[in-house]
């Protein structure tokens, strides 16, 4: 498990990440949108968390000790759990292709009657940079490894005549 996530990809060497700066009229209660970039994540199989004290959520108007809860998170993540100090997560096997190597999760912070919702993007981590596959294979995510190409067998129908497809 990785011991520090930053806030941010742009994390320590900028402070404009795009995270909210805080309130100039005083106390206040802020969730941020926090992007874990792939560098700085998890792969499948392993977990990860996000330490608040490297983001910009601040709590400052509580009086008492602010309630963490996770409101919603994506299929490709497990374990999704938070408090005051840390957001935890874990992702699961077979994560393959774009579309699944984004998690999200939606998190709510509340206190004294007040609320606000933030969210983190985690680009989950792949094992295939620099990895070159042969003709037939393609790298999985997860293993790092090439494997063969399952063939895609698709139909579709005329009125006339049936049509079918299968490609590599």
């Amino acid at each position: 498990m990785n011991d520090f996530f930053s806030s941010c990809c742009c994390f320590p060497s900028s402070e404009s990440c795009s995270t909210p700066a805080g309130c100039d009229y005083g106390p206040c209660l802020v969730a941020s949108h926090i992007l874990l970039c792939e560098e700085d994540s998890v792969a499948c199989n392993e977990s990860g968390h996000i330490l608040w004290e490297n983001t910009k959520i601040s709590t400052e108007v509580c009086t008492g000790e602010p309630t963490f809860t996770i409101i919603s998170h994506s299929d490709n993540l497990t374990n999704v759990n938070v408090n005051s100090t840390q957001l935890n997560f874990s992702v699961v096997d077979g994560i393959n292709g774009a579309d699944e190597r984004v998690g999200k999760i939606t998190y709510r912070i509340s206190c004294d009657g007040l609320s606000t919702e933030g969210t983190v993007t985690i680009l989950i981590k792949s094992n295939c940079h620099g990895v070159i596959c042969g003709n037939g294979t393609v790298c999985d995510d997860c293993s790092g490894e090439c494997v063969a190409i399952s063939p895609d067998i698709s139909t579709s129908s005329s009125d006339a005549t049936p049509d079918l497809s299968i490609t590599p």
